[in-house]
């Protein structure tokens, strides 16, 4: 069985393309190189582990699909991209299982746009490491839909399956930037960009500051001495602006309390004005008008229109047009930042 380090994988890949919040590129990297040791699982990941084959039981038991554990694939022409997917499908060769476990509170977050983390069963609307993962293995095994099973924790232990169609030119996409982060940071051992900062690149930086054992003198160095002052002085911005945000939230929830208020909804509009509106429950309440959200979601992914199939084919079918795109659209608007000279082969 091949070590970890060996190959990428699929929430590697998620890591690699930006859309981990968990790992960045650059802990990828660090993992491959054997700068750190493996980290040690966290409860979640063993409560994830063990609920495993209760979150199958369910999705058999809902779907009557029929399930056999997955062996890790890798790509056929580049041996350093693999996958584990959690279950294939005996009875429909054309689909895989991917299991996962969530808090309960997951389901009343919100993504930066607004708009659900999770979105309605039965949807392709989950978080982007997760709809990356799934498209990933489903380009090493050649199936062309996956169903996402997920168990949240909450009282009701509340249970939903999404559905992910394959995405040929998103998988393509990630494949080729996979193959390039290997190429040019790991078989080198050069260290990439530091993408964002995680506990685990912030240690790595302390270590190799430690061993470098240099101690710098700011009041000899105006250069360092402006940015310790800069950093200081923005330490202290922080702390004020996390006291005032919770003084004005406060105020908000009082104000709306006040008037029997549930939501405030903002948005600028001409470019510099900006709307308010304090929306309470019941008759007269705003109704969203997911097209069009749908549409905005497609402009800040680099796309001038969307074509209307394509909105159909993310939609629940008899419902408004919610925006279930924004995993499709979130996914394509990281890959395609960079421009790629990479043709890949698809597995």
């Amino acid at each position: 069985m091949r070590p970890r380090t060996s190959y990428i994988g699929g929430p590697d890949m998620a890591a690699i393309a930006g859309l981990n919040p968990y790992a960045s590129a650059f802990d990828v990297w660090q993992h491959k190189t054997g700068q750190v040791e493996p980290a040690e699982p966290t409860k979640a990941m063993k409560d994830g582990l063990l609920l495993e084959p209760v979150v199958a039981g369910m999705y058999s038991e809902a779907t009557r699909h029929s399930l056999k554990h997955a062996k890790t694939v890798f790509h056929k022409d580049h041996s350093f991209i693999g996958g584990t997917p959690d279950f294939l499908c005996l009875d429909d060769p054309n689909l895989l299982l991917e299991c996962k476990t969530a808090s309960g509170r997951m389901l009343a977050m919100q993504d930066d746009s607004g708009l659900p983390l999770w979105g309605d069963e039965g949807t392709d609307m989950v978080p982007a490491a997760y709809f990356v993962q799934c498209q990933a293995y489903m380009g090493l095994t050649g199936r062309r839909r996956a169903d996402l099973a997920v168990m949240f924790k909450n009282d009701d232990l509340t249970f939903r399956i999404y559905r992910i169609a394959f995405d040929p030119e998103l998988y393509a996409m990630l494949l080729a930037k996979a193959v390039q982060f290997w190429d040019r940071y790991i078989v080198p051992r050069e260290e990439p960009p530091i993408d964002f900062m995680t506990p685990q690149v912030s240690e790595y930086l302390c270590r190799k500051a430690m061993r470098g054992g240099v101690e710098l003198d700011a009041n000899q160095d105006l250069s360092l001495l402006r940015m310790a002052y800069t950093l200081d002085q923005y330490s202290g911005i922080r702390k004020d602006m996390e006291a005032s945000e919770a003084k004005t939230k406060d105020s908000l929830l009082q104000f709306m309390a006040e008037r029997g208020a549930s939501k405030v909804r903002g948005q600028f509009t001409d470019g510099s004005r900006f709307t308010l509106a304090i929306q309470g429950g019941g008759e007269g309440k705003d109704v969203t008008d997911w097209s069009s959200v749908a549409y905005q979601l497609a402009l800040r992914s680099g796309l001038n229109s969307v074509p209307e199939d394509l909105i159909m084919a993310h939609t629940v079918k008899g419902k408004s047009k919610a925006p279930y795109l924004r995993a499709y659209f979130g996914a394509r608007k990281k890959v395609t930042a960079e421009s790629y000279t990479l043709q890949p082969t698809l597995a």
